[in-house]
């Protein structure tokens, strides 16, 4: 660590806990970056036309995988599924058949001659014809023993034992009523058994999938792989052709692409991202000293350029110049100051004009929104009116080069209207997008910004109005006070916004107990700290600040003005 100290003096500072959060933007980074750069061979990438002409360098042979895969698929789609019998089905139709004759069993045995109702009844409840039942209950005990044997020895012989498929009822209850027609039953008995056959008879066939599994394993683990060769000097892709997984799979056989190639272009985009985050500590040391005392602000950073680079993956679909880099200045000019927004786009650019591998076109409108905003704005924050005519002016920048470019190029009027559109648009968008970002930074960590600080100064705000209503009194002192800190601010060169709204808040404990400060008395002669010992007078004009400061906090006002409040009476006697 001495050695380290004698290189590099500010390197104990840099491995603090600051070193964590550059530790964790530039792994954000590489994540977000390597995404796009890390692709087969460059600008090859499925679905994409190619660049330029490749040709095979030596003869190869090489499986065909997708032609592989399409006579797996073939011979799949030819293999019948195994089927199994469903036991539950088997159980069902058991039950039925058993409740089924049990039941005219039982109505058998009750009476000679079965009512009329009695047969309706039990047709209706089994589906099955009356005449149907009619003949079961009122024929010989011989005859109907043998149509109930033959019912139970056809099913136990082709249908308890074996599957039926939707696709085979048909040839199943052919085979059933010719073993019917061998039994040379009576003619009834045969046309009846024939009738219950037809009643009970279903699928009862189950697709067996391990089983299944298993037989297309054993048929394609014989299936040879399709092999081709390519020769020496074979055009493998052409440019302007679409570039396909076949296309890949040659270049991969010929290790023109592959995860060699990918792990030495994620090195370098390591030690790319290495050296930006290390310049931009050593700027920021240099030149925005509290920006690395902040936390809530380093975390800003973070969140802003990594959600602007996932935004940036969404707008790449629409087009390569719909771009919205404008809005990490934006967001850092709002938030940061100048120096931050200058630092950052400054280092951001040729990081990612090379991650993004970007043409000439490309180059030029990540340049002007990355670096237009601050030398539009200059060294003042950026308010959010100062958004729209960023906006802007970003879209027309963006506008007018992309049709420059595309008459450069000889494109089509459409083409170049397409630019004019995209690159417009982005424009646009990065301001939205730094407008909605700013508001959400804001509230949620608490940062204090001239936008913020505008709003708490309106009269409308929720804390004002009651103090308008509630302490008159109060209130008038506050605008007093704020005349006087706020021309004080300005001789000194401090935040003179800032001492303007610490001064509207500063006494905005008071409300809690208005008319026990004289401002707020409608008569001086009638002073209610008379009736009240010195000591409870004492801690309630004390304790204004420590409610001053609940209500602040519950307010969620920023920590500066919460430090006004509790520092306005200093430390000295009240």
């Amino acid at each position: 660590m001495s050695a380290l100290r004698r290189i590099w003096p500010g390197g104990n500072a840099f491995l603090s806990s600051r070193f964590s959060s550059f530790l964790a933007y530039g792994s954000l980074l590489f994540a977000l970056l390597g995404g796009m750069l890390l692709v087969p061979e460059g600008d090859i990438r499925e679905g994409q036309l190619a660049t330029r002409d490749i040709v095979a360098p030596e003869n190869v042979e090489i499986v065909d995988v997708l032609a592989t895969e399409k006579r797996r698929g073939e011979i799949l789609a030819g293999i019948p599924p195994v089927y199994r019998v469903d036991e539950g089905v088997v159980h069902q139709v058991k039950e039925e058949m058993e409740g089924f004759f049990v039941g005219l069993e039982g109505i058998r045995a009750a009476a000679l001659s079965p009512l009329p109702e009695v047969v309706e009844s039990f047709s209706r409840k089994w589906n099955v014809t009356e005449n149907t039942v009619r003949w079961l209950l009122e024929a010989p005990k011989e005859a109907y023993e043998a149509v109930r044997g033959l019912l139970y020895d056809l099913f136990a012989a082709r249908f308890f034992t074996q599957p039926v498929r939707r696709e085979d009822l048909a040839r199943v209850l052919l085979e059933m009523n010719t073993e019917i027609e061998k039994a040379e039953l009576p003619g009834e008995a045969m046309w009846v058994a024939g009738i219950l056959v037809t009643r009970f008879l279903r699928p009862n066939a189950a697709i067996d999938e391990v089983k299944t599994q298993e037989k297309r394993a054993q048929i394609l683990a014989s299936l040879e792989p399709v092999r081709r060769v390519i020769r020496r000097g074979e055009v493998l892709l052409r440019r302007g052709d679409i570039v396909t997984q076949e296309h890949l799979q040659a270049l991969e056989a010929l290790g023109m692409v592959g995860e060699n190639r990918r792990f030495f272009k994620a090195l370098s985009l390591g030690i790319f991202i290495v050296g930006v985050v290390v310049l931009e500590y050593l700027y920021l040391r240099r030149f925005a000293l509290f920006f690395l005392g902040d936390n809530a602000l380093l975390f800003v950073r973070l969140m802003a350029v990594c959600g602007v680079l996932v935004l940036h993956l969404l707008t790449l679909r629409v087009s390569p110049v719909f771009l919205v880099a404008g809005a990490i200045p934006l967001i850092l000019l709002t938030l940061a100051g100048w120096e931050v927004a200058l630092g950052e786009s400054l280092l951001l650019f040729p990081l990612l004009f090379w991650a993004w591998r970007m043409d000439l076109l490309g180059g030029l409108l990540l340049f002007v929104h990355l670096l237009s905003p601050v030398f539009l704005l200059g060294k003042k924050r950026a308010e959010r009116r100062h958004f729209t005519r960023v906006g802007e002016m970003l879209a027309l920048f963006c506008g007018v080069l992309g049709i420059l470019f595309a008459l450069q190029e000889g494109l089509s009027f459409w083409k170049a209207l397409a630019f004019f559109v995209y690159g417009g648009g982005g424009g646009i968008l990065a301001s939205v997008v730094a407008l909605g970002s700013v508001s959400l930074f804001e509230h949620t960590f608490h940062l204090t910004t001239e936008v913020r600080l505008m709003e708490l100064l309106d009269p409308n705000h929720p804390l004002l109005k009651r103090l308008m209503l509630e302490a008159p009194g109060t209130y008038s002192h506050s605008l007093i006070v704020a005349n006087l800190a706020e021309v004080a601010a300005q001789e000194i060169g401090a935040n003179a916004l800032l001492a303007r709204a610490g001064a509207y808040y500063h006494d905005i404990g008071k409300l809690r107990r208005p008319q026990f400060f004289i401002e707020n008395q409608a008569s001086p002669n009638r002073n209610v700290h008379e009736r009240l010992s010195p000591y409870l007078s004492v801690r309630v004009i004390i304790g204004h600040v420590r409610d001053g400061l609940e209500m602040a906090r519950k307010f969620r006002l920023p920590r500066e003005v919460q430090g006004i409040i509790q520092s306005h009476h200093g430390r000295s006697v009240v």
